[in-house]
Protein backbone atom coordinates (compact mmCIF):
# COMPACT_ATOMS: atom_id res chain seq x y z
CA UNK A 1 0.00 0.00 0.00
CA UNK A 2 1.31 3.34 -1.07
CA UNK A 3 1.77 6.24 1.62
CA UNK A 4 -0.81 9.24 1.79
CA UNK A 5 1.97 12.05 2.93
CA UNK A 6 0.41 14.84 5.06
CA UNK A 7 2.54 17.83 4.68
CA UNK A 8 1.33 20.63 7.51
CA UNK A 9 2.82 24.22 8.78
CA UNK A 10 2.61 23.19 12.17
CA UNK A 11 0.33 20.19 12.21
CA UNK A 12 -2.98 20.02 15.18
CA UNK A 13 -3.11 15.81 14.97
CA UNK A 14 -7.27 16.34 15.72
CA UNK A 15 -7.58 18.21 12.59
CA UNK A 16 -6.16 14.69 11.11
CA UNK A 17 -8.42 12.49 12.60
CA UNK A 18 -10.14 11.01 9.88
CA UNK A 19 -7.16 10.29 8.03
CA UNK A 20 -6.15 7.94 11.14
CA UNK A 21 -9.35 6.48 11.53
CA UNK A 22 -9.03 5.31 7.94
CA UNK A 23 -5.83 4.18 8.58
CA UNK A 24 -6.95 2.06 11.62
CA UNK A 25 -8.91 0.38 9.20
CA UNK A 26 -6.69 -0.53 6.97
CA UNK A 27 -7.62 1.37 4.18
CA UNK A 28 -4.86 4.30 3.61
CA UNK A 29 -1.35 4.20 5.28
CA UNK A 30 -0.70 8.16 6.32
CA UNK A 31 3.24 9.36 6.86
CA UNK A 32 3.30 12.69 8.43
CA UNK A 33 6.04 14.75 7.37
CA UNK A 34 8.33 16.96 9.08
CA UNK A 35 6.08 20.37 9.41
CA UNK A 36 7.40 23.42 7.44
CA UNK A 37 7.58 25.28 10.38
CA UNK A 38 11.01 23.46 12.00
CA UNK A 39 13.51 25.45 10.10
CA UNK A 40 11.06 28.86 12.07
CA UNK A 41 11.42 26.35 15.22
CA UNK A 42 15.15 25.47 15.30
CA UNK A 43 16.15 29.57 14.87
CA UNK A 44 13.77 30.41 17.79
CA UNK A 45 15.01 27.04 19.92
CA UNK A 46 18.79 28.36 19.44
CA UNK A 47 17.50 32.01 20.16
CA UNK A 48 15.80 31.53 23.36
CA UNK A 49 19.04 28.62 24.21
CA UNK A 50 16.29 25.59 24.01
CA UNK A 51 19.42 23.75 22.19
CA UNK A 52 18.14 19.87 22.88
CA UNK A 53 14.78 20.99 21.18
CA UNK A 54 17.02 22.87 18.92
CA UNK A 55 18.06 19.77 17.46
CA UNK A 56 15.06 17.75 17.24
CA UNK A 57 13.74 20.33 14.81
CA UNK A 58 16.78 21.08 13.09
CA UNK A 59 17.21 17.01 12.24
CA UNK A 60 13.25 17.56 11.14
CA UNK A 61 14.48 20.77 8.75
CA UNK A 62 16.93 18.36 7.61
CA UNK A 63 14.26 15.93 7.18
CA UNK A 64 12.49 18.16 4.81
CA UNK A 65 14.83 18.02 2.28
CA UNK A 66 13.02 14.71 1.06
CA UNK A 67 10.26 16.63 -0.33
CA UNK A 68 12.23 17.79 -3.22
CA UNK A 69 12.86 14.33 -4.29
CA UNK A 70 9.17 13.43 -4.21
CA UNK A 71 7.95 11.94 -7.44
CA UNK A 72 3.96 10.59 -8.72
CA UNK A 73 3.19 10.70 -4.73
CA UNK A 74 -0.79 11.96 -3.13
CA UNK A 75 0.23 14.40 -0.64
CA UNK A 76 -2.13 16.31 1.61
CA UNK A 77 -1.22 20.28 1.78
CA UNK A 78 -2.36 21.95 5.27
CA UNK A 79 -0.81 25.84 4.92
CA UNK A 80 -2.30 29.10 5.29
CA UNK A 81 -1.87 31.60 2.74
CA UNK A 82 0.33 32.85 1.32
CA UNK A 83 2.91 30.58 2.85
CA UNK A 84 6.55 31.31 1.74
CA UNK A 85 7.47 27.95 0.89
CA UNK A 86 5.77 28.58 -2.46
CA UNK A 87 8.85 27.59 -4.58
CA UNK A 88 9.03 23.84 -2.83
CA UNK A 89 4.82 23.37 -3.32
CA UNK A 90 5.02 24.68 -6.87
CA UNK A 91 7.65 21.49 -7.35
CA UNK A 92 5.63 19.22 -5.35
CA UNK A 93 2.31 20.06 -7.59
CA UNK A 94 3.97 19.61 -11.01
CA UNK A 95 5.61 15.97 -10.04
CA UNK A 96 2.81 14.86 -7.36
CA UNK A 97 -0.93 14.74 -6.65
CA UNK A 98 -0.91 17.66 -4.19
CA UNK A 99 -4.45 18.00 -2.11
CA UNK A 100 -4.40 21.81 -0.36
CA UNK A 101 -6.95 21.30 3.01
CA UNK A 102 -7.40 24.30 4.56
CA UNK A 103 -10.10 26.51 6.44
CA UNK A 104 -8.77 29.75 5.24
CA UNK A 105 -11.57 32.06 3.84
CA UNK A 106 -9.17 34.86 3.28
CA UNK A 107 -6.83 34.64 -0.40
CA UNK A 108 -7.50 38.73 -1.66
CA UNK A 109 -4.32 40.90 -1.11
CA UNK A 110 -4.18 41.97 2.64
CA UNK A 111 -6.43 39.43 3.67
CA UNK A 112 -4.11 36.94 4.18
CA UNK A 113 -2.30 35.23 7.12
CA UNK A 114 1.16 35.35 5.97
CA UNK A 115 2.95 38.14 3.91
CA UNK A 116 -0.34 40.00 3.62
CA UNK A 117 0.66 42.87 1.11
CA UNK A 118 3.14 40.57 -0.93
CA UNK A 119 1.84 40.66 -4.19
CA UNK A 120 4.34 39.26 -6.35
CA UNK A 121 3.96 35.93 -3.68
CA UNK A 122 0.07 36.53 -3.63
CA UNK A 123 0.26 35.92 -7.75
CA UNK A 124 2.39 32.63 -7.29
CA UNK A 125 0.09 31.12 -4.67
CA UNK A 126 -2.97 32.06 -6.97
CA UNK A 127 -1.69 30.23 -10.23
CA UNK A 128 -0.86 27.78 -7.47
CA UNK A 129 -4.48 27.02 -7.04
CA UNK A 130 -5.25 27.08 -10.63
CA UNK A 131 -6.64 23.46 -11.50
CA UNK A 132 -5.63 22.41 -7.73
CA UNK A 133 -7.58 20.05 -5.61
CA UNK A 134 -8.91 21.76 -2.46
CA UNK A 135 -10.87 20.04 0.47
CA UNK A 136 -12.13 22.73 2.19
CA UNK A 137 -13.49 22.92 5.69
CA UNK A 138 -16.51 25.39 4.99
CA UNK A 139 -18.44 26.33 2.13
CA UNK A 140 -17.06 29.45 2.48
CA UNK A 141 -13.36 28.30 1.75
CA UNK A 142 -14.41 26.50 -1.48
CA UNK A 143 -15.72 29.76 -2.97
CA UNK A 144 -13.11 31.74 -2.40
CA UNK A 145 -10.44 29.48 -3.34
CA UNK A 146 -13.03 28.44 -6.62
CA UNK A 147 -12.63 32.43 -7.51
CA UNK A 148 -8.63 31.51 -8.52
CA UNK A 149 -9.48 28.16 -10.74
CA UNK A 150 -9.20 25.83 -7.84
CA UNK A 151 -11.62 22.25 -8.18
CA UNK A 152 -13.12 21.96 -4.49
CA UNK A 153 -15.23 20.03 -2.00
CA UNK A 154 -16.58 20.76 1.54
CA UNK A 155 -14.92 18.66 4.27
CA UNK A 156 -15.67 19.84 7.74
CA UNK A 157 -13.11 18.86 10.41
CA UNK A 158 -14.55 15.79 12.57
CA UNK A 159 -15.44 14.61 16.21
CA UNK A 160 -15.03 10.82 17.59
CA UNK A 161 -18.24 9.63 19.04
CA UNK A 162 -16.24 7.21 21.33
CA UNK A 163 -14.79 10.54 23.24
CA UNK A 164 -17.26 13.12 22.97
CA UNK A 165 -21.03 11.34 24.47
CA UNK A 166 -23.96 13.32 26.26
CA UNK A 167 -24.76 12.11 29.20
CA UNK A 168 -28.01 12.84 31.43
CA UNK A 169 -27.70 15.72 33.68
CA UNK A 170 -30.28 17.31 35.96
CA UNK A 171 -30.22 21.34 34.86
CA UNK A 172 -31.36 23.85 37.95
CA UNK A 173 -28.71 26.46 37.36
CA UNK A 174 -28.00 27.19 33.73
CA UNK A 175 -24.45 26.33 32.92
CA UNK A 176 -22.44 27.73 29.98
CA UNK A 177 -19.00 26.99 29.20
CA UNK A 178 -15.93 28.37 27.23
CA UNK A 179 -13.14 25.77 25.73
CA UNK A 180 -10.55 27.55 23.92
CA UNK A 181 -7.14 29.98 24.00
CA UNK A 182 -7.74 32.52 26.44
CA UNK A 183 -6.32 35.61 24.27
CA UNK A 184 -8.37 38.48 23.62
CA UNK A 185 -9.91 37.70 20.04
CA UNK A 186 -11.54 34.62 21.71
CA UNK A 187 -14.21 37.07 23.36
CA UNK A 188 -12.50 36.19 26.98
CA UNK A 189 -13.07 39.36 28.29
CA UNK A 190 -16.50 40.36 27.32
CA UNK A 191 -17.76 36.72 29.00
CA UNK A 192 -16.38 37.49 32.17
CA UNK A 193 -18.35 40.85 31.67
CA UNK A 194 -21.50 39.03 30.85
CA UNK A 195 -20.68 36.07 34.03
CA UNK A 196 -21.03 39.48 36.12
CA UNK A 197 -23.93 40.50 34.77
CA UNK A 198 -25.39 37.41 35.23
CA UNK A 199 -25.42 36.24 38.89
CA UNK A 200 -27.86 33.77 38.53
CA UNK A 201 -25.62 31.78 35.30
CA UNK A 202 -22.97 29.33 36.34
CA UNK A 203 -19.71 29.88 34.06
CA UNK A 204 -16.95 27.17 33.57
CA UNK A 205 -14.01 28.67 31.66
CA UNK A 206 -11.30 26.22 30.18
CA UNK A 207 -8.02 26.74 28.13
CA UNK A 208 -4.91 28.29 28.42
CA UNK A 209 -3.35 31.60 27.37
CA UNK A 210 -2.34 34.85 28.21
CA UNK A 211 -5.73 36.03 29.85
CA UNK A 212 -5.85 32.92 31.77
CA UNK A 213 -4.44 34.63 35.18
CA UNK A 214 -7.46 37.38 34.46
CA UNK A 215 -9.80 34.23 34.37
CA UNK A 216 -8.56 32.70 38.11
CA UNK A 217 -8.71 36.25 38.90
CA UNK A 218 -12.37 36.75 38.52
CA UNK A 219 -13.09 33.18 39.25
CA UNK A 220 -11.26 34.06 43.12
CA UNK A 221 -13.56 36.77 43.21
CA UNK A 222 -16.96 35.97 41.39
CA UNK A 223 -19.02 32.62 43.07
CA UNK A 224 -20.80 31.61 39.11
CA UNK A 225 -17.49 31.43 37.63
CA UNK A 226 -15.09 28.36 37.56
CA UNK A 227 -11.77 28.72 36.08
CA UNK A 228 -10.88 24.90 35.38
CA UNK A 229 -7.54 24.64 33.47
CA UNK A 230 -7.16 23.18 30.31
CA UNK A 231 -8.55 20.11 30.03
CA UNK A 232 -7.83 17.00 27.71
CA UNK A 233 -9.09 13.44 27.68
CA UNK A 234 -12.09 12.23 29.99
CA UNK A 235 -12.08 15.76 32.05
CA UNK A 236 -12.81 17.83 29.10
CA UNK A 237 -15.48 15.19 27.93
CA UNK A 238 -17.20 16.21 31.08
CA UNK A 239 -17.27 19.44 31.29
CA UNK A 240 -18.99 19.55 27.88
CA UNK A 241 -21.36 17.35 29.27
CA UNK A 242 -21.91 19.45 32.50
CA UNK A 243 -22.61 22.30 30.13
CA UNK A 244 -26.06 23.78 28.82
CA UNK A 245 -24.53 26.12 26.49
CA UNK A 246 -21.26 26.84 24.79
CA UNK A 247 -20.28 30.15 24.43
CA UNK A 248 -17.83 31.25 21.27
CA UNK A 249 -17.96 34.72 21.19
CA UNK A 250 -14.93 35.13 18.76
CA UNK A 251 -13.82 38.84 17.01
CA UNK A 252 -13.11 38.94 13.58
CA UNK A 253 -9.36 40.91 13.66
CA UNK A 254 -7.50 41.97 10.51
CA UNK A 255 -6.43 38.07 9.22
CA UNK A 256 -8.81 36.42 11.70
CA UNK A 257 -11.65 35.21 12.60
CA UNK A 258 -13.59 31.64 14.46
CA UNK A 259 -12.29 29.64 10.69
CA UNK A 260 -14.25 26.29 12.26
CA UNK A 261 -14.83 26.37 16.10
CA UNK A 262 -14.08 22.17 16.94
CA UNK A 263 -15.71 23.00 20.51
CA UNK A 264 -18.75 23.40 19.15
CA UNK A 265 -19.36 20.27 17.42
CA UNK A 266 -17.67 18.30 20.40
CA UNK A 267 -20.11 20.57 22.43
CA UNK A 268 -23.13 19.06 20.17
CA UNK A 269 -21.94 15.61 20.39
CA UNK A 270 -22.25 15.92 24.36
CA UNK A 271 -25.58 17.16 24.15
CA UNK A 272 -25.17 21.38 24.52
CA UNK A 273 -26.31 23.54 22.45
CA UNK A 274 -24.21 27.27 21.71
CA UNK A 275 -24.08 30.97 21.12
CA UNK A 276 -21.50 32.39 18.86
CA UNK A 277 -20.27 34.72 17.37
CA UNK A 278 -21.40 34.93 13.13
CA UNK A 279 -17.68 34.00 12.54
CA UNK A 280 -17.35 31.97 9.27
CA UNK A 281 -16.90 29.00 11.29
CA UNK A 282 -19.87 28.93 13.61
CA UNK A 283 -22.05 30.30 10.99
CA UNK A 284 -21.48 26.66 8.96
CA UNK A 285 -22.07 25.06 12.03
CA UNK A 286 -24.90 26.40 14.02
CA UNK A 287 -28.12 26.67 12.36
CA UNK A 288 -29.38 29.76 13.96
CA UNK A 289 -32.64 29.41 15.74
CA UNK A 290 -32.66 25.48 15.64
CA UNK A 291 -29.29 24.16 16.93
CA UNK A 292 -27.97 27.38 18.55
CA UNK A 293 -27.27 30.75 18.22
CA UNK A 294 -25.45 33.17 15.96
CA UNK A 295 -24.96 36.69 17.03
CA UNK A 296 -23.54 39.59 14.94
CA UNK A 297 -22.48 41.42 18.12
CA UNK A 298 -21.11 38.77 20.66
CA UNK A 299 -20.88 41.49 23.12
CA UNK A 300 -21.25 41.17 26.77
CA UNK A 301 -25.15 42.64 26.87
CA UNK A 302 -25.99 40.56 23.91
CA UNK A 303 -24.73 37.25 25.05
CA UNK A 304 -26.16 37.92 28.46
CA UNK A 305 -29.66 38.49 26.63
CA UNK A 306 -29.13 35.37 24.87
CA UNK A 307 -28.39 33.48 27.86
CA UNK A 308 -30.96 35.16 29.97
CA UNK A 309 -33.93 33.82 27.21
CA UNK A 310 -32.40 30.63 27.39
CA UNK A 311 -32.81 30.30 31.02
CA UNK A 312 -36.17 31.80 30.96
CA UNK A 313 -37.43 29.17 28.08
CA UNK A 314 -36.03 26.07 29.02
CA UNK A 315 -38.20 23.98 26.75
CA UNK A 316 -36.56 25.75 23.85
CA UNK A 317 -32.94 25.17 25.14
CA UNK A 318 -34.10 21.85 24.85
CA UNK A 319 -35.41 21.86 21.92
CA UNK A 320 -31.85 23.31 20.51
CA UNK A 321 -29.90 20.98 22.76
CA UNK A 322 -31.45 17.74 20.61
CA UNK A 323 -30.99 19.34 17.39
CA UNK A 324 -27.09 20.20 17.99
CA UNK A 325 -26.56 16.25 19.26
CA UNK A 326 -28.76 15.48 15.65
CA UNK A 327 -26.84 17.53 13.78
CA UNK A 328 -23.28 16.59 15.17
CA UNK A 329 -24.13 12.55 14.57
CA UNK A 330 -25.28 13.64 10.91
CA UNK A 331 -22.73 16.14 9.63
CA UNK A 332 -19.01 15.50 11.69
CA UNK A 333 -19.63 12.39 13.53
CA UNK A 334 -16.14 10.98 12.60
CA UNK A 335 -16.49 7.45 10.34
CA UNK A 336 -18.99 10.04 7.72
CA UNK A 337 -15.99 12.62 7.62
CA UNK A 338 -13.64 9.33 6.59
CA UNK A 339 -16.01 8.38 4.14
CA UNK A 340 -15.89 11.58 2.54
CA UNK A 341 -12.23 11.81 2.17
CA UNK A 342 -12.36 8.41 1.16
CA UNK A 343 -14.30 9.64 -1.75
CA UNK A 344 -11.53 12.23 -2.41
CA UNK A 345 -8.51 9.92 -1.68
CA UNK A 346 -9.63 7.15 -4.22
Amino acid sequence: MNPVFVLHEYGARRHYLPHDHLQAQGRFAFEHLPPLAAPRATARDLLHGEFRQAAKNAVKTVNLGRLLAMRDQTIILGVAPFNGWIWVLEALKRHNRLILFTSWPHWALGTAVHNPLNWSLAERWWRLLEGMEVVCVTPAVAEAVARHGARTTVIPHAYDPAEFFPTPHATTRLRALFVGRMVEPKGVLDLLKTAQMLPEVDFDFVGDGELAAHVQTAADQTTNIRYLGFLKGDALRQAYQRADVLMLPSRRTPGWEELFGIAIVEAFACGATCIASDNVGPSFIIDDGVTGRLLRQADAEHMAEALNALDTHRDTLRQWQQAALKAAQDRFELGHVAEQWAEVLT
